[in-house]
C-alpha cells in the first residue's frame, strides 16, 4: 500500500469516527472538504452550488440544509409536494405538506410559525414561512436527512451559523473551537472524574473479547506496580488495585475484564524508560492515588475465583 493510500485511508477513517460522534470540527480543514463533498456526492447534488451550510448545535459543528439541497433533492428524486392542511392553534400557523416520490414512497412533516399580533405583510410572510417550512421539512424526511432546514435557524435558540470556506474548510468566522486534533490536552495528574472520562470514551466501542492469561497477568502486574513501586506491600496494592478498576471500568474483579479494557489499563498505567522498558506511569501513580482517596472506606470483594494459576495474581 502506497504512503497516499495509506493516508486516504487515515482519513476516511478519522471522518467515519467523527461522523459517529457527530461533531465536524475535529475533523482537519481537508478533511471537512473531503467530506462535504461525498456528502453531496451521495446525494446526487452539486457541491459548487452549496446545498449546505455550518452550524454549531449543542456544542457540535454539522452541517444544515440551505435551500438549493431542498430543491435539487425535489428535482433529483422526482418529490413531488402537496399541502394538505392548514390550521391555526393559540396564535400559531402550521401547515402540513405531504410529499411523494417516483416510487410511491411518502412522508408527512408539519411547518409551524407564530402570527400571534402579526398583520398585513408580516402576516403574510409569516404564513409563507409555515409553508416553506412544510415543504422543505418533508423534503429532508423522505430522503432520509435528518438535518435542520436554514428555515427552521430562527427557531432553534442554540443554533449558531458557522463561516467555513468550503474551497479550504477552515472555520473563519472565528467562534468556533479550534479543531480536537489542535486543542491542548489538560494536564496532569487528570482528576479522577476526567480519567473515568477518557476510558469511557475509548471503551466504547468495546468488542467484549476476553483477554489471554498473558495479557491479564501483565495488566494486573502493572496496575500492582502503580502502589508496590511506592513501597505498599503485595496485599494493600491488591486493595487499591480493586478500588481502582471498579472506579475505572465497575469491575474490580479481573476477572470480568476484556481485552480492550486491559489494553487501556496498560496504556495508562504504564510507559516506557530511556533503555524502552516498560515501568509504571508516574502521572498514573498519582492519579491512581486520588482514585483511591475518592473510593475510601470500601468493602473488599470476595476472593476472585480465576480458573487458571495467574502468574502476578496476589
Amino acid at each position: 500500500m502506497t504512503e497516499n493510500q495509506v493516508m486516504a485511508q487515515n482519513s476516511a477513517s478519522m471522518i467515519e469516527q467523527v461522523v459517529i460522534d457527530g461533531d465536524l470540527a475535529a475533523l482537519q480543514p481537508q478533511q471537512r472538504v473531503i467530506y462535504y463533498k461525498n456528502v453531496c456526492e451521495t446525494l446526487g447534488l452539486n457541491p459548487l452550488t452549496k446545498p449546505f451550510a455550518y452550524i454549531r448545535l449543542n456544542g457540535k459543528l454539522t452541517l444544515y440544509a440551505l435551500r438549493g439541497a431542498t430543491d435539487q433533492l425535489r428535482q433529483l428524486r422526482g418529490i413531488s409536494v402537496e399541502l394538505t392542511e392548514r390550521e391555526t392553534i393559540n396564535g400559531v400557523h402550521i401547515v402540513t405538506a405531504k410529499a411523494t416520490d417516483t416510487k410511491g414512497r411518502s412522508d408527512t412533516s408539519t411547518g409551524a410559525v407564530s402570527i400571534d399580533g402579526l398583520k398585513g405583510e408580516k402576516l403574510a410572510n409569516a404564513l409563507m414561512k409555515a409553508e416553506t417550512k412544510a415543504k422543505r421539512r418533508v423534503t429532508l424526511s423522505l430522503v432520509g436527512l435528518g438535518w435542520l432546514d436554514e428555515s427552521e435557524l430562527a427557531t432553534v435558540p442554540t443554533a449558531q451559523p458557522v463561516t467555513v470556506d468550503q474551497s479550504t474548510g477552515e472555520i473563519t468566522d472565528g467562534r468556533q473551537q479550534q479543531p480536537m486534533a489542535k486543542r491542548k490536552p489538560p494536564a496532569r495528574p487528570y482528576n479522577p472524574e476526567t480519567l473515568k472520562l477518557g476510558f469511557t470514551k475509548r471503551l466504547k466501542s468495546d468488542s467484549k473479547t476476553p483477554p489471554s492469561t498473558g495479557h491479564k497477568g501483565a495488566t494486573i502486574g502493572a496496575l500492582n506496580s502503580l502502589f508496590t513501586f511506592k513501597g505498599a506491600d503485595a496485599d494493600a496494592a491488591k486493595v487499591d488495585r480493586h478500588a481502582v478498576t471498579e472506579y475505572l471500568l465497575g469491575k474490580p474483579e479481573s476477572i470480568k475484564w476484556t481485552a480492550s479494557e486491559c489494553d487501556a489499563l496498560l496504556a495508562w498505567a504504564q510507559t516506557r524508560d530511556g533503555d524502552g522498558q516498560n515501568v509504571p506511569n508516574a502521572m498514573a501513580m498519582e492519579e491512581a492515588a486520588l482514585i483511591v482517596e475518592l473510593m475510601g472506606d470500601r468493602q473488599e470483594p470476595e476472593e476472585e475465583q480465576v480458573p487458571f494459576d495467574m502468574e502476578g495474581e496476589s
